[in-house]
C-alpha cells in the first residue's frame, strides 16, 4: 500500500515539471513553398549557426531576423527571410 502511495506522488509530481519552452514559430515551410527565393536548396542549413552558414545560394536577398526582430510587412517572393533563435542558429526559412 505504500509503495502504491509512493507511486502516486511520484506520477503528481512529474506533472508538474514545466516542459522545455519551443520558440513560437509557423511550421517549416515544404520545400517547393520555398523554390521562389532558392530556399529549398537551403534546407541543410537549419540548424547551423548564421555565422558559418551558407546563403550565397538565394535569388535575390536575404534578410537574417534573430528574435524579436522588426521587420517590414512587404511581400518580397525572392527574398529568403531566415529566423534564428537565442543562440544565433537557422530555426526557420521561408520567402517573402
Amino acid at each position: 500500500m505504500r509503495r502504491l502511495a509512493l507511486c502516486f506522488v511520484g506520477l503528481g509530481l512529474a506533472a508538474c515539471v514545466p516542459e522545455a519552452r519551443t520558440p513560437d514559430l509557423p511550421p517549416q515551410p515544404a520545400p517547393e513553398e520555398l523554390a521562389s527565393c532558392g530556399g529549398d536548396l537551403m534546407m541543410d542549413q537549419i540548424g547551423q549557426g548564421v555565422d558559418t552558414a551558407d546563403l550565397s545560394g538565394t535569388k535575390d536577398d536575404v534578410r537574417i531576423l534573430p528574435p524579436g526582430a522588426i521587420m517590414t510587412m512587404d511581400h518580397r517572393p525572392r527574398r529568403l527571410n531566415v529566423d534564428l533563435d537565442d543562440g544565433g542558429l537557422i530555426v526557420r526559412l521561408w520567402c517573402g
